[in-house]
């Protein structure tokens, strides 16, 4: 099962592109604002985004080393397709802003890539989901700031495993390298309690009492998994179980809304 997963969901970039859409399901229904053509934006742009940065080196190899070029291919016609369908100026410009953080981040014809810079790969990877999920998945709101710091501390905090995971392998100076295992776990379950925080003192009417109840319950079991996660080598637990903390807030609404159904 687990290699089938690591296959099929985890090494073709399908996983996190779903874990990016859910996110920006969930932003959609707090702010009561859903709008799947986004959502397809998000997760087509997703998928190319992270195929190219992890395997434009693989695409001069064979044939079946090029599964990542014909996603990212018929990932941007199906956005540009989409972008087009929406009509929307702003959506294209923040489109092509992330576009262009993405090749900043990792291409082979840079000389300085964002990513071989020290301690700041993970920010940058935090700002493009943010400002994905919030600025093209979502139409802007005027809690936005607000919201940009809840999913930004959450995200910072559910990437620094990642790090932890690859720290023996990673040739530039990551956080891990520089704080070392206990102290990035802690500073992880931090930013994810400053998260659960931010959004409570957010949403603090009524109406948002679900989605609160969502947000925190998530953050406390990413705090969880981080806190029992093992220290390195733990590939498949951060990039399927720790990347599906992303997805929690989206779930737990649902469970709410079947509970309230049901009884």
């Amino acid at each position: 099962m687990k290699k089938t997963i690591d296959r099929f969901l985890i090494k073709t970039q399908l996983w996190v592109s779903f874990m990016i859409a859910l996110l920006c399901i969930f932003f959609g229904w707090l702010n009561h604002s859903v709008n799947y053509n986004r959502i397809g934006i998000v997760f087509f742009s997703a998928l190319s985004a992270y195929n190219f940065i992890c395997f434009q080196n693989s695409w001069s190899e064979k044939i079946l080393k090029k599964t990542s070029f014909y996603l990212v291919t018929v990932s941007l016609l199906l956005v540009a397709y989409l972008i087009f369908k929406e009509k929307n100026l702003a959506q294209l410009f923040h489109t092509l802003f992330v576009g262009s953080l993405v090749i900043m981040y990792n291409s082979n014809f840079l000389k300085i890539r964002f990513r071989n810079i020290p301690l700041l790969k993970i920010f940058i990877i935090s700002f493009a989901w943010v400002y994905t999920i919030l600025l093209i998945g979502n139409a802007s709101t005027c809690k936005v700031i607000s919201e940009f710091l809840s999913l930004y501390l959450f995200i910072i905090g559910i990437t620094i495993p990642f790090d932890i995971c690859d720290m023996e392998e990673d040739i530039i100076f990551t956080i891990p390298k520089y704080l070392g295992i206990r102290k990035s776990k802690f500073a992880s379950c931090l930013c994810l309690f400053s998260s659960a925080l931010s959004f409570v003192l957010t949403f603090c009417n009524q109406d948002d009492l679900p989605y609160v109840i969502a947000w925190e319950v998530a953050c406390m079991i990413s705090i969880s998994m981080i806190v029992f996660m093992e220290k390195v080598h733990q590939f498949f637990f951060t990039h399927f179980w720790i990347e599906a903390c992303s997805s929690l807030p989206l779930l737990i609404i649902l469970l709410q809304k079947i509970r309230v159904v049901l009884f």
